[in-house]
């Protein structure tokens, strides 16, 4: 019974700190996503233990390194207004009208930073990067009966002009289906770990201001 009260006593003190930031942050992966359901019922959880972002609709909301997971705490700045000289082009006018015509630019934050509205756009695309690498993937060497694999299982027969093709080049596929699944995993670990990069560079600037 000693044991397990200490137990309790211990993860409690690792459940939770606060950073640099002033967020609150947590030693165990457990007790970060207890938190983040209790603060967010909308939570979506991507990545696992080694590492993960966690997203309440298309905002993100916490994050988790491998060793401890922080819950974001929304930074409320005082609007800057300033005095539009006459036929002259604000940087978010400008960038804004840089978007495609089906993207909105409230989604990226245009009218507050259009420096972050850039990057922001960039982790978007690279999402798409992900998903269709996925299914590259799944199309080289996936067990639906139209991929790839499947395929040429099928047309290497005897008689056929492809026989001996599976022998020979499976190796070779799979090889191909390993590199596109790494390098997704490089792409995932950037797009999880590119809003702590930005919130530590909001933090930097912020200080030397």
């Amino acid at each position: 019974m000693a044991n397990k009260n200490f137990e309790n006593t211990f993860k409690g003190v690792l459940a939770e700190a606060v950073n640099h930031l002033g967020e609150p942050e947590y030693q165990l992966y457990s007790s970060w996503i207890r938190a983040l359901r209790k603060k967010y019922p909308d939570l979506r959880i991507e990545g696992n233990k080694d590492i993960a972002q966690a997203f309440s609709g298309t905002r993100a909301v916490g994050e988790w390194d491998g060793a401890t997971g922080s819950i974001f705490v929304p930074k409320v700045e005082k609007p800057v207004v300033t005095e539009a000289v006459p036929g002259e082009v604000s940087d978010s006018e400008a960038w804004s009208k840089s978007l495609a015509p089906t993207s909105n630019p409230d989604d990226f934050n245009t009218a507050e930073n259009p420096q972050h509205a850039i990057s922001h756009q960039n982790i978007e695309i690279a999402k798409q990067w992900v998903s269709k690498i996925d299914e590259f993937k799944k199309f080289i060497n996936g067990l639906e009966p139209d991929s790839l694999h499947v395929q040429l299982n099928n047309m290497d027969r005897d008689g056929s002009s492809f026989r001996g093709i599976v022998k020979a080049e499976s190796k070779r596929l799979i090889k191909i289906a390993e590199a596109l699944g790494g390098f997704n995993e490089i792409l995932r670990s950037y797009i999880i770990g590119s809003d702590k990069k930005a919130r530590d560079l909001n933090a930097q600037t912020s200080k030397s201001e």
